[in-house]
Formats: C-alpha cells, sequence, structure tokens
C-alpha cells in the first residue's frame, strides 16, 4: 500500500488519475475534510452532485445500503464517490464483509474510507493494503505549526507577524480546526484590513479560555494538584472539550520533556527552543516546571495522558471522571505505572 501525506496526496491529486480506492487514517479533521473537498473536486462528479456523491457514517452503517452505493452508476459523470467516514467505529466482522466488494471496484466508483486510525494488523487491511492508496492525516508536530498558521491565515486574507504566530501556536496548540476557528475570528475582527497586530490577536483570542488554559498546563507542570483540580473544573463549566484538554496536557508535558532533555544536553537558549518548537519568549516558564520532574517522569506522564485519551473515546465512564484521575495521577506524589491507571 502506498502511503502520503496531506502535501502529497493533494499533489497527486493534482497531478495524477483519481484511484479507486482511499483509506485514510487520521484525527486531523482539517486536514480530512480538505483531502476530501480535494478528492470530490478531482471525481468531477457533474451538475448531479447528489446522485453520485453518497456519504454513509460508521455509526449508521448498513452493509446492503453501502454495497447498492457501489454497484449504481453515475448520472451525467465519469464517476460516482462514495465515502464512508468513521470506519473505526465498525466491528472487525462488519469490515471483513467488506472485503468481496472492496477488492472488486468499478472503474466507474471511487471509494474512501476514513478511520481515526488504521488497525493494521487486522484481516480487513492486510486484504486490501495492495489495492488502497493510504493517507496518513495526523495532527502536525510543533515546529510545522507556525508554517501552519500563516498558511491557514493566508487562506483567510490575513496576515500575522512571528510574535502573533507565536501567541496563536502558544494559546490554541496544534490543533487545526481550532486554529482555523480563531484566525476566522481574527479576520473578522479586523476586517477590511489584512494585516493582524500583535494587540489584534490578543484581543480576539478568548482571554477566559488563554487563562484558565494556561493556568491550567502551567498548574500541571508544576505539579499543583490544588490549582490544577481547579483549572479542569473552570475549563469544563466552560463547555472546553475533553479530548482537547487531555491534547493541551500532552503538548505541555512533550514540551517540558524537550526542554529537560536539552538542558542535559548543554543546549543554547535558542537550541532549547527550537528543539522544543516554541517562541524563546515562553521558554522561561518552561526552564521553571522542567525542574519539577525528575528524568524519567514526563515520559511516565505521557503514557497517563495517552491512556486517559483512549479512555476518552471508548468508555461509558464520564469524562470528567477520567480527567480528575489523570490530574490526580500527574499530581500527585506517587506516578504510578500507566498499567495500573483507572484501576
Amino acid at each position: 500500500m502506498r502511503k502520503l501525506g496531506y502535501q502529497d496526496v493533494i499533489k497527486d491529486l493534482a497531478t495524477n488519475s483519481l484511484r479507486t480506492f482511499y483509506l485514510i487514517s487520521g484525527e486531523e479533521m482539517f486536514l480530512v475534510g480538505r483531502v476530501l473537498e480535494a478528492i470530490e473536486k478531482a471525481a468531477d462528479l457533474g451538475a448531479m452532485v447528489d446522485f453520485n456523491r453518497d456519504v454513509i457514517y460508521g455509526s449508521q452503517f448498513d452493509l446492503a445500503r453501502f454495497q447498492e452505493s457501489l454497484s449504481m452508476l453515475p448520472m451525467m459523470s465519469p464517476r460516482r464517490l462514495v465515502v464512508l467516514r468513521d470506519a473505526h467505529q465498525l466491528k472487525a466482522k462488519v469490515l471483513e464483509e467488506l472485503i468481496e466488494p472492496l477488492s472488486d471496484l468499478e472503474d466507474t466508483v471511487t471509494v474512501v474510507l476514513h478511520f481515526s486510525k488504521v488497525d493494521q494488523r487486522t484481516r480487513f487491511y492486510k486484504a486490501l493494503a495492495a489495492k488502497a492508496m493510504f493517507i496518513q492525516l495526523g495532527t502536525p508536530y510543533e515546529n510545522e505549526m507556525p508554517q501552519w498558521i500563516q498558511w491557514i491565515a493566508k487562506e483567510n486574507g490575513v496576515s500575522f507577524d512571528d510574535q502573533s504566530v507565536a501567541y496563536i501556536h502558544q494559546y490554541v496548540g496544534c490543533g487545526l480546526l481550532e486554529t482555523e476557528s480563531e484566525i476566522k475570528k481574527i479576520a473578522a475582527y479586523i476586517s477590511p484590513k489584512n494585516q493582524a497586530t500583535y494587540a489584534d490577536v490578543r484581543h480576539v483570542i478568548s482571554s477566559v479560555r488563554v487563562h484558565t488554559i494556561f493556568a491550567f498546563t502551567q498548574a500541571v507542570g508544576e505539579k499543583d494538584l490544588v490549582a490544577s483540580l481547579y483549572c479542569l473544573a473552570q475549563l469544563l463549566q466552560n463547555g472546553e472539550s475533553a479530548v482537547g484538554i487531555v491534547a493541551m496536557v500532552a503538548r505541555h508535558l512533550r514540551i517540558i520533556e524537550a526542554v529537560a532533555d536539552g538542558q542535559r544536553s548543554g543546549l543554547s537558549t535558542a537550541q532549547l527552543a527550537s528543539r522544543a518548537g516554541i517562541a524563546p519568549m515562553f521558554l522561561k516558564e518552561y526552564l521553571a516546571q522542567s525542574s519539577a520532574w525528575s528524568k524519567a517522569r514526563p515520559k511516565d506522564a505521557l503514557e497517563v495522558v495517552l491512556t486517559t485519551d483512549r479512555a476518552l473515546k471508548s468508555s461509558p465512564v464520564s469524562s470528567h471522571i477520567w480527567l480528575e484521575n489523570m490530574v490526580l495521577k500527574l499530581c500527585g506524589r506517587g506516578l504510578q505505572a500507566p498499567e495500573t491507571f483507572g484501576r
């Protein structure tokens, strides 16, 4: 199976013929949405778009309907497009029932399956690996975010200086959907101007959210249990996404780990900031917080955070319970091994 990232698949769609089968893996819905738009554009569905496009969701999946969609002929177009979103919600047995129809697709249909993460150990994957183009759409790395911020800004007719980019990155994180949302707000705020100042950016990005997120991640970084639980309660009360909270904690801990490793390697201030993927003006706080963690602790803490993330996406237990347990593990005196988490 040929594997492509976002830029690769956009280039491939622009220069090569459309494939009959795409397998998308990734939770970054900004990129997933853009790739689906690009595939639909390349499919050239004509004036009868609604007839030539079927979008099916894993939560409402019906095998008979899916097979019918695959067999239908296009109307006034060279092909039809069938998209199965959230395919990770299907059980392994159901996925195995898709192997046969997906193994022999007609040239008049393009099929796209989207998973939050593809399990490459399954019979489904092994049977279809050679037939699909695999598209991997992960969350950008820290050092890639400044470019993404400027790219999204350009799309929305606005530009930022480096200080503004660093501020957006620091307080929004690496989520591209959230980044796009904040940039759209900034563009609307400064319209009809197109150059946003640092003051504009600070004004638009929610001061309540910024303060609480900053206070929460700082409290976790300092292992301040009381402050962490208080800020967590505020975030949940304000409707902050549980998965988003976990993502911000994971990002914060990765930066602390990178800073601590860099210090042990004797890196300069500029080198430390570069390794951690942050602006130098934010380095001081991470240097102070890194002293609260022993050499092994940040990695152990990240395992706890990842366990929480998996639990939030699969467990029926209320999200606030998982988040409170996470904070207790991270800020309590005894950080337990990940395998004991939640017991």
